[in-house]
């Protein structure tokens, strides 16, 4: 059985960003998520039926040494893994893209932007980590989706977190995969 990871637009000036936000609260969430990407990396470098590619949706320095992993390009294989930066646009938006069933987000292994006053209104509102990875999990179950005000081509990315019955996600974490 043939498996790839894609990762997602994993920049260093959008990580290094947020080790800004409040003060560093985040600084765990971003430490621990770094660490499981780079434990599943190392873990998969050593398997024969797993590749791993890059797909970014910018041209910007890269926070892993990216210079083993190939450059995105669509090939058949029996599973697909995601990880990445953000997991409810970028992760989320190549995930639906690929039209297979057997398909993951890496949840322990993507970080979720959040909310700091800037005219991307589709982040969530959080204060803290506990807080964060509610939000995520909410999101990966269904819980809570980002419905735009308008969506029409003049769109300006308002909308607002709703809250109800959406379609799941399919996800797994890093641990799940390496054992």
């Amino acid at each position: 059985m043939k498996k790839c990871l894609i990762i997602v637009d994993f920049f260093k000036d959008n990580i290094e960003s947020f080790f800004h936000l409040n003060d560093g609260a985040f600084k765990s969430y971003i430490d621990d998520r770094i660490s499981n990407l780079s434990n599943l990396i190392g873990y998969i470098k050593q398997q024969d039926n797993f590749d791993m590619f890059y797909h970014q949706y910018g041209n910007q320095e890269f926070y892993f040494d990216t210079s083993d992993l190939e450059t995105w390009n669509f090939t058949d294989y029996d599973v697909y893994y995601f990880s990445g930066l953000s997991m409810t646009q970028c992760v989320h938006s190549l995930y639906c893209a690929i039209p297979k069933l057997n398909k993951y987000i890496v949840s322990d292994c993507c970080m979720q932007e959040v909310y700091t006053g800037d005219t991307n209104y589709d982040h969530p509102n959080v204060d803290n980590i506990e807080d964060l990875v509610k939000f995520e999990n909410d999101w990966l179950n269904g819980k809570i989706r980002f419905m735009f005000f308008d969506n029409s081509s003049t769109n300006d990315g308002r909308g607002e977190w709703k809250s109800g019955d959406f379609e799941k996600v399919n996800y797994i974490t890093s641990e799940e995969m390496i054992i």
